[in-house]
């Protein structure tokens, strides 16, 4: 991480949204490029252009949603330990089971 740029921190640089790895991932589900269909599919078409495609625009309730297609893709390891250690995701995943466990 010696190589970051100085303006660049160590939390933006290992971040899912921001970070190298993760930025493509981002930018493919802000867009509604995501495989199966899946994204926000606010960024492109409309018929008011293109617009720009941003992972400061994951907040709240879409980067919860965000986090899911992480999963969904295939990185359930992260998708875990997020949904078990972060309090209001834990919250969220218990609630999720819940009411699956009603419908089923």
């Amino acid at each position: 991480l010696r190589a970051l740029p100085p303006d660049v921190g160590i939390a933006r640089a290992l971040s899912l949204t921001h970070g190298a790895a993760f930025a493509g991932f981002a930018s493919d589900f802000l867009a509604g490029r995501a495989p199966g269909g899946e994204g926000a599919g606010d960024g492109a078409g409309g018929g008011g252009g293109e617009r720009a495609v941003s992972p400061d625009r994951l907040k709240g309730r879409m980067k919860r949603k965000y986090l899911d297609h992480l999963g969904a893709l295939g990185f359930t390891g992260v998708h875990r330990f997020l949904t078990t250690f972060v309090g209001s995701l834990a919250e969220r995943e218990r609630r999720k089971r819940a009411r699956s466990g009603r419908d089923g």
